[in-house]
């Protein structure tokens, strides 16, 4: 295959900590116009997405694009779009046109619309690098990477990641083993921002999941089931933390 080649629409994928411009930067030249689509902070700085006025302004900078040059569009995190945002962008991939190509980088893939993925192809990123993990942490890293080799290689070179994950492992500890009154104070500290809870909800369920094999119960399974269904409604624009109050009431 020409390195150069790219299909109308591509979904780039891999595991949370690869690194999913490697695609792009083997099939692009400088003679490629490339625009980028990213995720920021909604008019009241709760949440952070790509919202359905960043897909109006591309469709106008996609008219504008010349004619006689490729333009490569990329949505760095196409699954923080809204289902409006995704509707939108539907209507180009529908309109398909000479030169015109969309590269969709997410780690959720699942996250986009079934109508999406049926008008793009899938290319799924995997590392094959050896991970050194330094000998006093492994342990912790392997548990927190909950089997993914990005997830791990991140941890070993990224002292920052590794503390700010660290921490976050420590609450989702004290929710899941806590009381009524101690998740409140956690749900507290987790705030109102939609990321911040949903990233929390993922190291809560890698807690669950390590629990549920070493000693399973009903009540660990139902509290796993409910945070799954709270993280659902939140990705849906449901209101964080009255969410994340349905883990207590």
């Amino acid at each position: 295959m020409n390195l150069q080649y790219l299909p109308q629409a591509v979904i780039v994928a891999g595991e949370p900590g690869e690194q999913l411009d490697s695609y792009l930067d083997a099939r692009t030249s400088t003679e490629d116009e490339v625009l980028y689509v990213d995720e920021h902070p909604n008019t009241t700085k709760t949440s952070r997405g790509i919202y359905i006025d960043d897909i109006r302004n591309l469709q106008i900078d996609v008219r504008s694009a010349k004619k006689d040059t490729r333009t490569i569009v990329v949505l760095r995190d196409a699954a923080k779009m809204t289902v409006q945002s995704q509707n939108a962008l539907l209507k180009l991939l529908e309109e398909p046109r000479r030169g015109l190509h969309f590269v969709l980088q997410t780690h959720t893939p699942m996250q986009l619309l079934d109508t999406i993925r049926s008008r793009s192809q899938s290319v799924i990123i995997q590392s094959t690098a050896n991970i050194e993990l330094p000998a006093d942490t492994q342990a912790r890293i392997r548990f927190m990477a909950g089997g993914s080799r990005a997830e791990e290689s991140r941890l070993a070179r990224d002292s920052r990641y590794f503390e700010q994950r660290s921490r976050l492992f420590e609450l989702a500890k004290r929710f899941v083993g806590g009381s009524s009154y101690e998740r409140l104070v956690i749900i507290k500290q987790v705030g109102d921002k939609r990321d911040t809870a949903l990233e929390f909800i993922g190291v809560c369920q890698v807690m669950y999941r390590t629990l549920l094999q070493s000693r399973f119960s009903v009540r660990l399974r139902d509290e796993a089931a409910l945070l799954l269904d709270i993280d659902e409604a939140i990705r849906k624009n449901g209101n964080t933390k009255l969410q994340l109050l349905r883990s207590i009431v």
